[in-house]
């Protein structure tokens, strides 16, 4: 084929390049075949098989761009000169300022194909942020938890400083995280993984602790202890009661959705 199409190039008074020119295979869920060749680089992105989600809610193998290894390597060297870290002369907004375009362009221009891509990479200017912070303020000096949640609430007072994907690094739980996005998908696709759930409440403030804690202690109250390792729930009390097996189960989040209520709706 490559031949055929060196001939046809010559006959329009075009020559293919030697190197860049190449034959590749589009592999994804519908061709399974085996070929040498299945990714090429264009214009800064990837072309190659990825997980992606389909329009029906179901994930599957794809053939997607996305922000190739060569330009996020750039991307990263970029980074690094800024020396954020060690600009503690400056302010956030400084800072911004100076930077804020350069980001900005980076998120218009990878972010149109597997945006997820760019989170490890953006998550660099996060890191050297934080770090700037312990250098700037003396409180953060020996925190570096409390540097990233001043960033976080930074970021939240003043949503426009840096722009929305860089921002929402900042915000993610799970920002420090290297679960790859493809672990992340084969995780979720399990059979015994059905939804998220909540796995941490926020406190705000000593009123707000109190209600919780009150919250807590009402809801482990009702439970009625049977033996070391089991508890006595309403549902299962339900279930064993002759004449109440029928109906719908019906789960309510209590706790933030920390846990359920399991009762059987009429």
């Amino acid at each position: 084929m490559l031949a055929q199409l060196e001939e046809r190039f010559v006959a329009c008074r075009l020559r293919l390049h030697p190197q860049k020119t190449k034959i590749v295979y589009c592999k994804d869920a519908h061709r399974t075949g085996t070929y040498p060749v299945v990714s090429f680089d264009f214009l800064g992105y990837t072309f190659r098989p990825r997980l992606a989600k389909w329009p029906h809610g179901e994930y599957g193998v794809a053939f997607l761009p996305a922000a190739s290894h060569t330009a996020l390597k750039g991307i990263r060297k970029a980074i690094r000169l800024w020396a954020l870290q060690r600009r503690s002369d400056k302010d956030l907004d400084d800072l911004a300022r100076m930077f804020g375009s350069n980001i900005r362009g980076w998120i218009n221009y990878y972010s149109h194909f597997y945006k997820s891509a760019l989170y490890t990479t953006l998550g660099l200017i996060d890191d050297h942020l934080a770090h700037w912070a312990q250098r700037k303020f003396k409180r953060l000096r020996q925190r570096p938890k409390g540097a990233r949640t001043w960033l976080t609430g930074v970021i939240r007072r003043a949503p426009g400083l840096f722009p929305p994907l860089a921002a929402s690094l900042c915000e993610r739980p799970d920002a420090g995280s290297r679960m790859s996005r493809e672990t992340h998908v084969r995780f979720w696709e399990r059979a015994a993984v059905k939804a998220r759930r909540a796995t941490r409440r926020f406190i705000f403030g000593e009123r707000h602790l109190r209600r919780v804690l009150v919250e807590y202690a009402a809801y482990f109250n009702q439970w009625t202890l049977v033996s070391l390792d089991r508890l006595a729930s309403p549902l299962r009390t339900a279930l064993t009661t002759p004449g109440c097996q029928s109906g719908t189960v019906v789960a309510t989040p209590v706790l933030g959705g920390l846990h359920h209520v399991y009762q059987i709706a009429a």
